[in-house]
């Protein structure tokens, strides 16, 4: 389990993880839950791990994230579209131009 600062954090992991292949799940995100004037709810949101077998991967990547305060980016460099040519970040598993799904080489 990953506690997050707030909403957008927990997002912001959730899709770090099933960007990797891990399912994720946010816990405690309800925007309009009891606040106080400050609008602190009490309640940080969650971000939980669907099965079980990936909960160390998931813990790991979740570690680097706290250490870093930044995502880790996935491995390899950028990469290019092989129908179009443009070029995008080795996160991405679709090319941002035509929507173009990455090559397994690139």
């Amino acid at each position: 389990m990953f506690e997050a600062r707030d909403v957008a954090e927990a997002e912001l992991v959730k899709g770090l993880l099933e960007s990797l292949g891990i399912t994720a799940s946010v816990r405690g995100d309800d925007p309009w839950g009891t606040r106080d004037d400050s609008g602190y709810t009490g309640v940080a949101p969650t971000v939980h791990v669907v099965n079980d077998a990936d909960e160390a991967a998931a813990t790991d990547v979740v570690t680097a994230y706290r250490e870093r305060g930044e995502l880790p980016s996935s491995p390899g460099g950028d990469w290019r579209c092989r129908n179009c040519g443009h070029e995008s970040e080795p996160q991405f598993g679709a090319c941002w131009r035509c929507g173009a799904e990455r090559a397994e080489d690139t």
